[in-house]
């Protein structure tokens, strides 16, 4: 006859101690893993967004005027108007969309332009978290 005396296991109390542990670790790890994540989308948009400024300023020296326009996320360049003249194609395919505003607004200030980038994809997230970035250059 089979005995099952000697077998040993574990119960249902010490798998449900466990299951109840590793859901307590998930519940802290996912937030704080989806803060980094919405964090690095904001500092990739900065950047880009500063590099943009950049092919702004490069184009007025040359033509003498600033560009304005909107280039959506996942575009191609050389369908862009806004970035083929400014001869920039952004390395983050499909993940913002850009905007440049002539003469606008911002927190009261008038700038000779403002650049919105707003997160899709991956970082839609971000905007719920932090709106979308945006910033003034040459204030008039």
């Amino acid at each position: 006859m089979n005995s099952y005396k000697n077998i040993r296991g574990y119960t249902l109390v010490e798998l449900m101690i466990v299951v109840a542990i590793v859901g307590i670790l998930a519940m802290i790890a996912i937030p704080t893993y989806n803060g980094y994540v919405d964090t690095s989308c904001l500092s990739t948009a900065d950047q880009n967004l500063n590099t943009l400024a950049n092919f702004e300023e490069n184009y007025n020296l040359e033509m003498g005027n600033y560009l304005a326009g909107t280039h959506n996320a996942g575009d191609d360049i050389n369908s862009s108007a806004l970035m083929r003249p400014l001869k920039w194609d952004p390395a983050d395919k499909g993940t913002f969309t850009y905007n440049v505003a002539l003469n606008s607004v911002l927190d009261g200030t008038t700038y000779n332009y403002v650049i919105t980038v707003t997160g899709m994809g991956g970082c839609a997230n971000a905007n719920a978290s932090f709106g979308p970035l945006q910033k003034g250059f040459g204030p008039q």
